[in-house]
């Protein structure tokens, strides 16, 4: 039984008629007549019914039409799979990353870098947690996220257990994220204390407040109401535009220090905090990087790098 006489019989079962069937599928009506009488002797068994009235499946033949029709159905998508196939194809690149500017800053200069390639793209923000998922998960190619002195020996023995790798970009100190309504703004000071930001209000990102920084807070007597919790960068950046409030643990100074996204922000280094952070970047330990991976790699290698030999920006 050849595919052509799968879709004749399922064209006759459909019209009733050879000579309609016969039409639709572009063929004589004797070739038609006889690829089928072919088959009914193939297989040992009418089916059809040949009447005055058209064509009539027999029992056999309803049977051997219950089979055929979705055998046909798939046979049928297969250029369509093959379409999505060919797409699927293209360079694709997906990355997760846990609030950190710099990294989205490189992720668009890939976009930017490959645009006249057709190209499929990811971009997630998510918690450092969901970013461990995401590569394990194989959802995101790499994750970038910062891991907390108090938990990295923990953080290590999650990545072997999860097949992650983690490639380490940079030490980082905390560093205060202020716009212009903040008095410590215009005062320029090379660096400040808790002290100094008390009276502010202060803005953590809600794995923040669920971590090791809220403790820090807890014998500073901090006014009423003056915590603010957000869970993006987005609404980060217009309170601390658009009020005195302070943001601490701001993902790095470098985007504020290298690039002109945030002019009207400034960071200042935080001391006294005995906290510390380091920025890295993690992938399946299995993972063959494809040209955009590795330009995102050597891109977010290279910054950071660079962000070594700026002195942090606190005084424009």
């Amino acid at each position: 039984m050849k595919i052509e006489q799968v879709e004749q019989v399922l064209e006759i079962a459909k019209t009733g008629s050879l000579s309609k069937a016969a039409k639709n599928l572009y063929l004589s009506q004797p070739s038609l007549s006889l690829s089928i009488k072919n088959l009914e002797q193939e297989f040992g068994s009418p089916i059809f019914e040949r009447g005055t009235k058209g064509m009539s499946l027999t029992d056999f033949g309803t049977e051997l039409v219950a089979v055929l029709q979705p055998l046909y159905n798939q046979i049928s998508i297969i250029p369509q799979l093959f379409a999505v196939k060919k797409e699927s194809d293209q360079m694709s690149f997906s990355m997760s990353n846990s609030h950190i500017k710099f990294a989205m800053n490189v992720f668009i200069e890939l976009v930017n870098q490959f645009k006249i390639n057709p190209s499929n793209y990811f971009c997630r923000e998510a918690l450092s947690g969901e970013i461990l998922e995401d590569i394990a998960s194989n959802r995101s190619d790499i994750g970038v996220l910062y891991i907390f002195n108090t938990t990295k020996s923990f953080m290590m023995k999650l990545f072997e257990s999860k097949g992650v790798v983690y490639h380490k970009l940079l030490d980082d100190g905390y560093w205060i994220i202020i716009g212009p309504k903040n008095p410590l703004f215009h005062r320029n000071p090379h660096y400040v204390t808790l002290r100094d930001i008390e009276p502010y209000p202060l803005i953590l990102y809600e794995e923040d407040y669920q971590s090791n920084l809220v403790t820090s807070f807890r014998n500073i007597p901090l006014k009423a109401n003056t915590l603010i919790r957000v869970n993006n960068r987005a609404s980060m950046t217009e309170l601390v535009s658009s009020t005195d409030a302070v943001n601490i643990g701001a993902r790095s100074h470098m985007p504020y220090q290298l690039t002109s996204f945030y002019p009207q922000l400034k960071a200042i280094e935080l001391r006294d905090f005995h906290i510390t952070q380091e920025i890295g970047w993690i992938c399946r330990a299995n993972y063959s990087p494809n040209e955009y991976a590795r330009f995102f790699i050597d891109r977010i290698t290279e910054i950071t790098k660079e962000s070594k030999t700026h002195p942090p920006l606190s005084k424009s």
